[in-house]
């Protein structure tokens, strides 16, 4: 995992170097939005929460479900979610239920950092349910995709 993660860098490194004239004839995945790695659910209320996620692509809807430990309970207070239905790179939304509040994040929200990943790298989510809400953004780290 490590080594493919690093060729690719080395990929971008590489690339970065090339004057944009040259590369203006190549296509790659780096055109498609990329797909999600993992989710990472943080609490941040004191009581456990329910969370749920209904993501959609392709005319494909999948649902998962996955409880939180609040900041009073025992046990780190997030979790990680990662299901096979998360990887594929092209336009997906996402909606998010949790605490009486519902957010949405989509594909096409991405700025152009997000671009910059292969067929093998995803992003990486992470939704903070707080009490005024919830925060929904994408890291800028790549991780595998599921």
């Amino acid at each position: 995992m490590q080594g493919a993660r690093s060729g690719a860098l080395r990929r971008r490194a590489l690339l970065a170097s090339i004057p944009a004239g040259l590369l203006a004839g190549c296509t790659s995945a780096e055109e498609t939005p990329p797909g999600i790695g993992e989710i990472v659910l943080e609490n941040r209320l004191a009581a456990a929460s329910d969370v749920t996620l209904t993501f959609t692509q392709d005319g494909q809807e999948y649902e998962t479900t996955a409880t939180v430990t609040g900041l009073s309970g025992d046990g780190p207070n997030r979790e990680v979610v990662v299901a096979d239905w998360m990887g594929e790179h092209g336009q997906w939304d996402l909606t998010v239920e949790a605490a009486g509040t519902t957010g949405s994040y989509g594909s096409g929200e991405f700025d152009d950092r997000y671009y910059d990943y292969d067929e093998t790298d995803c992003i990486q989510l992470v939704i903070r349910i707080e009490d005024g809400g919830m925060d929904i953004r994408p890291q800028t780290i790549a991780v595998e995709c599921p």
